[in-house]
């Protein structure tokens, strides 16, 4: 999971240093296409591990999967329908998933899981 993790803040990283460089318009469609199929796999595996090992806070953690990739396909429709997706606010939203979804809810059945 956590080699996973790292991929997703590579995607993450690709749009900071795009952005930096006056290029994030340009990778938006990078971007949501990688974090679109990404997503998709890690939740599985990490579902599916979680289930073999009977982690009790699976159902929650299932809810929060299911709003990251509602918001995720937010973004993924509107840039198909062609809308400019703001680079901020797909930057804010990638933030809010690293920093919470990834340090502290991941973490908390890292903790289980170890122990």
């Amino acid at each position: 999971m956590d080699r996973q993790h790292r991929r997703l803040v590579d995607l993450v990283n690709q749009l900071h240093d795009a952005m930096k460089s006056g290029q994030g318009a340009t990778q938006v469609d990078t971007v949501l296409n990688g974090l679109a199929a990404y997503t998709r796999t890690h939740f599985q595996d990490e579902e599916n591990l979680l289930r073999q090992r009977g982690w009790s806070g699976l159902p929650g953690h299932l809810q929060l999967h299911q709003g990251l990739l509602r918001q995720l396909a937010g973004f993924v429709e509107a840039h198909k329908a062609g809308k400019r997706i703001s680079t901020l606010d797909l930057s804010a939203f990638l933030k809010d998933w690293l920093t919470k979804h990834i340090l502290q809810e991941d973490r908390q059945y890292g903790k289980a899981l170890a122990g």
